[in-house]
Order: structure tokens, then sequence, then C-alpha cells
């Protein structure tokens, strides 16, 4: 049976719903029903069931996205204003125009279409007016947000057709306007804003070292206690585990961020050179260690022609690799009801069972442990689906 408690949300899938329906059925009508895929029973058992499994399903979806490293869109939106800051909207390509007439008296109103030969179109920003024979510039913005380009000169057919419009061109390139800030990269910045909010040398340290190019995702490990901690870090001491980056860069900015009289362990050792004080510093950090997750999953066709149009099982195996690649960042679990939404966005298809594990033969239907150095990752090749 579904449940929400402390745990979290559990949901019956397909199969658990039917036998349960058809262990009901029995109980009232006795153990002799007959419950076969053409029997009354069988079908109304079968209906009810694919019902209820969907309704169970997009009750997983909506808890998912109250979760701010799962929600996507809108509901993404949402949560990130908790932590006061909001998605940055794209911006629009603009580019200056240069209009001829052969007419005097020549009106090109604002908002006149014009496009070059792929289909992006700019509007006029305002109302131009030229005599016989003559030439004017405006300017004129991309009807789409986002990082719209055109070359000189190719913005050159009239969309809106004025009289004594006769031609159009742009004698310089689109200056491009900006695409909406992402899922993952407001994943991110929320990850990194929510991080700073504490105070002290380990958010400057995090991120210091969030902000180098290539960093996917780090994890600051501090103990100011008197004693070893639970990590292993020693008394004084910080723990910095890295996902991607350059391992220079990386010492640089934990250098720049960290107190004086502070120790750092970790597997990684980097001699950095101060130039301002012309010394050399040994800097300790840990490289994050991949958990391979191998995923099995068994699925029912139900629409063969919606399936295969979508990629079929190779359109599985990306999805769940794509989910992990954007998702699963250091120290965090993979959460097994989670890899139902990839899988369930590919169309034409029910599940029939999905299991996991760090091993080549996964069993396991539980959420998998990672540890606060670890990553799980995972690829096509440790994927099975058969379907």
């Amino acid at each position: 049976m579904s449940t929400i408690n402390a745990n979290g949300l559990t949901i019956d899938r397909y199969l658990d719903i039917k036998e349960g329906l058809e262990d009901d059925i029995k109980s009232s009508f006795g153990e002799n029903t007959k419950l076969t895929a053409r029997s009354i029973f069988g079908q109304l058992i079968k209906i009810f069931s694919l019902s209820i499994a969907e309704q169970n399903e997009l009750i997983e979806l909506i808890a998912g996205e109250m979760n701010p490293q799962a929600a996507s869109g809108v509901w993404l939106s949402y949560l990130v204003l908790l932590n006061g800051i909001q998605r940055q909207e794209g911006t629009y390509s603009t580019v200056s125009l240069y209009c001829t007439a052969n007419n005097a008296g020549t009106t090109i109103p604002a908002g006149s279409l014009v496009s070059d030969d792929t289909g992006n179109q700019f509007a006029t920003d305002e109302e131009l007016t030229l005599a016989a024979n003559a030439s004017g510039y405006v300017t004129a913005t991309c009807t789409v947000k986002g990082a719209v380009t055109a070359d000189a000169g190719t913005l050159e057919n009239i969309d809106t057709p004025i009289y004594g419009w006769s031609e159009v061109t742009n004698q310089t390139a689109v200056t491009a306007g900006e695409e909406e800030e992402t899922d993952t990269e407001l994943r991110a910045r929320r990850a990194l804003v929510a991080e700073r909010a504490g105070s002290g040398s380990v958010s400057g340290i995090y991120g210091a070292i969030s902000d180098l190019d290539g960093v996917g995702s780090v994890k600051v490990v501090e103990n100011n206690g008197s004693s070893v901690d639970s990590y292993g870090v020693p008394p004084q001491n910080i723990w910095c585990i890295v996902d991607g980056g350059d391992e220079d860069e990386i010492a640089g900015a934990i250098y720049s961020k960290k107190g004086g009289g502070i120790g750092m362990v970790g597997s990684t050792t980097v001699d950095y050179y101060d130039s301002v004080t012309g010394d050399t510093h040994e800097i300790k950090y840990s490289e994050a260690t991949e958990v391979d997750i191998y995923i099995d999953v068994e699925l029912t066709i139900t629409n063969q022609t919606e399936y295969d149009a979508a990629g079929g099982d190779t359109a599985v195996e990306n999805a769940l690799v794509e989910y992990f690649d954007t998702y699963q960042k250091l120290n965090d679990d993979v959460v097994y009801s989670r890899l139902y939404t990839p899988i369930n966005n590919i169309p034409g298809h029910q599940v029939d069972s999905l299991e996991i594990g760090e091993t080549s033969s996964p069993s396991s239907t539980s959420n998998i442990t990672i540890a606060v150095n670890e990553k799980a990752v995972t690829s096509t090749a440790k994927i099975t689906v058969t379907s």
C-alpha cells in the first residue's frame, strides 16, 4: 500500500496494485473466480490497476518537485524563491537595420518584420519614414528570447510588406541575447547561495572552488573540534572534496580562502606557489570517487509505434544517463523511486520492474547510500533494458 511518512513517499506500482486487486476479488467472490485477461473481472482489474498506477506516478512526480535537486520548470522557479533568488530570464537579440525606400514618404511602422533565410525574425522598434530612393537606420529586436545570431548582410527578407519599402539589410552582425537560465544552472546557483549563506571560511572556500570552470560539485568538511571527527579529519583541519576542475586552480582557490593555521587533509597534494610571498605551500584535497551504478529495467510495450519513435530501449538508457549527469552530485544518495521519472518520460511502455546496485547484477529496490567523498555515476554500458 502506498504510504507517506517520515521516510518519504512509497507508492505501489502496477503489478503490486494488480496483485492486490486480484486478492481482494478472490477474497470477496471466492478463490475460483476467473481472473484471466479476457474475463470481465480480469479486464476491470487491468483498467483499475493502470488508473491507480498512473495516479500514483503523478503523486510521485509532484512529491519530487518539492525537492530542489529534482524539481524542474516552474516548480523549481518557485522553490528557489525560498533562497532569495529568481530564475534569470532570457534576453532578446538586437540589430540595426538599414532600410531603403523607392517612394517618397514611405513609412515603416514599428513592429514591421524582417528575417534571414534560416527563419530568424526581427521586429522594428520604432517607426521610420523615408524619402524616395533614400535609406535610413532603425533598431530591431528578435521576436523570441535567447542567443539568436545572424551575420552581417543576412537579414534581407521583408516579412511585413510596406508600399515603397524596397530593401533591408543589416550592415553589422546581430547582438545576441542570452538564453533563459536552465534548470541545471539554476540548481547549481541555488546550491551555491545556500552554501554561502553560512558564515566563516568554509562558505568562502566552497564558493571559490564552485566558481571554477569544470567543477561539478564541492563538499567542504570542517573539524573545528578537539578530536578526530567521524570522517577521520583531525581537529582544526578541513577536507575539501571536488568533482572535476583543474588541480592548480583548485589549490589556488583553497589557499586564497583558507584561514591561517588551518590544516588540510586529502588524497591529492598540489604544490601551490604564492606569488606574493614567494613561498610554495602544500595544498591537500580529494578528488571525487565515482561509484558505478548498474540498472536493470524490464518493460512492457503498450504502444510500439510511440516507443520506437521516441528511440526505444536506447532512449530509456540515455534518459537514465542524463538524469545521473544532471542531478547526482557529491554525497547525493541514489534515490530508487526517482529513477522512474526519466524512464516514464519515454512514451509507449509501462515499467514492470526496476533494480539497481553497485555490481553488474543489480537486485535492489532500495536507495543506495553515497559517502561524502563519492559521486554516483552510470553509463549505457551499465544499464540493461528488457522490453
